[in-house]
């Protein structure tokens, strides 16, 4: 397994703190201080890249989270910032679903913009999210004999 500097620096950075840890838990538990130094790398070299993997997780975790909101009419249409934490609440409540286009227009607003070969409208809900850069959030509403049939959250990376 190869390691990068930053990789190996970041492991030495966790191992020294746990083996310390872990040597002053084994004396207090085994009294051959022989032992002690042996019991203590071996568990430091074992829980070093479990922590390690942990650690990157909770920070791409952090990183890459997008906040998540109900759905709220009045946020929706004076914060287009704001509307694609929405997105999930309306996707799974099934809000527009079966709704025809002048119940659509009343919940959302006017469409973004429209195709009508394709029976789409699409909903611009800003930037956001992404982490390492931007992503352009657009809601799109699949229309069939003028009903919603189908609501999907597009992201597009920048």
């Amino acid at each position: 397994m190869y390691l990068s500097t930053g990789n190996l620096l970041f492991h030495i950075i966790i191992a020294i703190p746990v083996f310390f840890i872990v040597l002053w838990l084994t004396r207090k538990f085994q009294k051959n201080k022989e032992y002690n130094y042996i019991t203590a790398s071996i568990i430091t070299t074992l829980l070093t890249p479990v922590l390690y993997i942990g650690a990157v997780t909770i920070f791409f975790s952090i990183l890459f989270h997008e906040p998540a909101r109900n759905f709220d009419k009045e946020t929706w249409l004076s914060n287009k910032a704001k509307r694609f934490q929405m997105s999930d609440n309306i996707i799974k409540s099934k809000l527009l679903i079966e709704k025809d286009t002048a119940q659509i227009k009343q919940i959302l607003g006017d469409p973004t913009w429209r195709h009508d070969s394709l029976n789409k409208w699409g909903y611009d809900m800003g930037m956001g999210g992404g982490g390492l850069g931007f992503l352009f959030h657009n809601l799109t509403v699949s229309l069939e004999n003028g009903k919603a049939v189908k609501v999907e959250h597009f992201e597009i990376k920048d």
